[in-house]
């Protein structure tokens, strides 16, 4: 019986060392983007702060990888966030919107900073 625990706990961390090894794509730039928001709207410095620290993580091509992002599974569920962040809003791709979506997605960022909320998925759209 004390065996079997043995070999079960060694199989456990042998596969917890094999997963360190499969590592999901990280993407990131220190360099603002000429496409990036900041290049194109006049935003009040406290504002690009408050944006900068709280949403271009998930929301740009800047993301700051926090040191726990290089731990399996923290990486995977990490780098998904990222990745959907991304595909709802890329204040790195600004200029890559239409108008009529540029107006939406800041109404929406608006909203959300005075609610002082997150933006949430409910039923298939999108709830501040």
């Amino acid at each position: 019986m004390i065996k079997a625990v043995k070999i079960s706990i060694g199989i456990i961390i042998g596969l917890v060392v094999l997963m360190q090894m499969v590592r999901p794509e990280r993407i990131s730039t220190d360099k603002v983007m000429e496409s990036d928001i900041r290049r194109h709207m006049t935003v009040p410095e406290p504002v690009e702060k408050l944006l900068v620290r709280s949403c271009y993580d998930c929301h740009s091509m800047n993301t700051v990888w926090p040191w726990y992002s290089n731990f399996t599974p923290m990486s995977w569920l990490i780098a998904v966030d990222v990745k959907r962040g991304r595909q709802q809003l890329n204040l790195s791709i600004w200029t890559d919107y239409e108008d009529i979506i540029k107006v939406a997605k800041l109404s929406l960022i608006c909203n959300t900073g005075k609610g002082g909320g997150k933006v949430q998925r409910k039923n298939g759209g999108l709830k501040v």
